[in-house]
Order: structure tokens, then C-alpha cells, then sequence
């Protein structure tokens, strides 16, 4: 049985009936113990510390570069952001209406000035919170911020 980062498959073929490692060991084809981490994290771990050594925390390309290496933690971030400021009551849907709420750019000036503002101020505590429960954003703040 091969198992990789998110699947495991079964081959039919016999393993081979021995063979000698570079290091003299005899391999019998049994079932070894596994010895290592989770393949995905330890990717992920090694994004991050790539966009940590990188680039200066809090700056554009670390943001990025975080982005692309935690896309789940990111993607907690912006439904935590727009479940307070987009979401019904929220400070913003009138400003805004759902339409400019949902789109990276291209909102009306009224609506980026009351979405920024919201951020910072009315729904930050919202946010952190959300974002503190869900390890996956938790993970993607501490690869911007760290």
C-alpha cells in the first residue's frame, strides 16, 4: 500500500522478494513502521518558513507568499471578514450592497472607506475570535504577522 499526502492506494503486485540497500540492510518487503510527519503539513511548514524568511512580516509579498502556502486559512480570513461586515445587519451591506461586499476591488469609495473602517474597528474582535477558533486561519495570521 503507497500513501501519499491525501491518498492511499493498493497495487496488486508482490512486493520484491529482497533486495540490498546501498547500505548492505536486507528489505524483505514487509510493512515498515511510518517514520515521519504528515507529508501536507510538513510542506506547509515549509512554505511558511520559506515566506517567513523571505519577506518582512505585514508586507504585500509575505502576505502573498502566505496566501499561496495556507490557501484554507486564508479562505477562513476573508468568510470571517465577510460574515461581519457583508453579512445581514452587518455594518456595511447598505453602503456596500452584496454586489461590491463580495468583490476584491471595483467597490464604490463609500463602500471601501466603510469596509476598512469596519475592519479595524467594529468587527476586529469578531474576526480575531473567528479566526483564533479555526486553526487553518490561525496558522495563515501567524504566517503574515510572524
Amino acid at each position: 500500500m503507497a500513501c501519499l499526502a491525501i491518498a492511499c492506494s493498493s497495487s496488486s503486485a508482490s512486493p520484491p522478494a529482497s533486495s540490498t540497500a546501498d547500505s548492505g540492510a536486507q528489505d524483505d518487503g514487509a510493512a515498515k513502521p511510518f517514520q515521519g510527519g504528515d507529508a501536507a503539513a510538513s510542506d506547509e511548514d515549509a512554505a511558511v518558513a520559506t515566506c517567513e524568511s523571505s519577506f518582512p512580516a505585514n508586507q504585500t509579498g509575505r502576505v502573498q507568499c502566505c496566501q499561496q502556502a495556507l490557501p484554507g486559512g486564508y479562505s477562513a480570513l476573508v468568510i470571517a471578514k465577510s460574515h461581519c461586515v457583508c453579512a445581514a445587519g452587518g455594518p456595511c451591506v447598505v453602503v456596500c450592497n452584496y454586489s461590491e461586499c463580495s468583490q476584491v476591488s471595483g467597490q464604490s469609495e463609500a463602500c471601501r472607506s466603510c469596509l476598512e473602517t469596519s475592519l479595524a474597528g467594529a468587527c476586529a474582535s469578531q474576526i480575531a475570535a473567528a479566526c483564533a477558533s479555526d486553526p487553518r486561519c490561525a496558522a495563515y495570521e501567524a504566517c503574515v504577522t510572524k
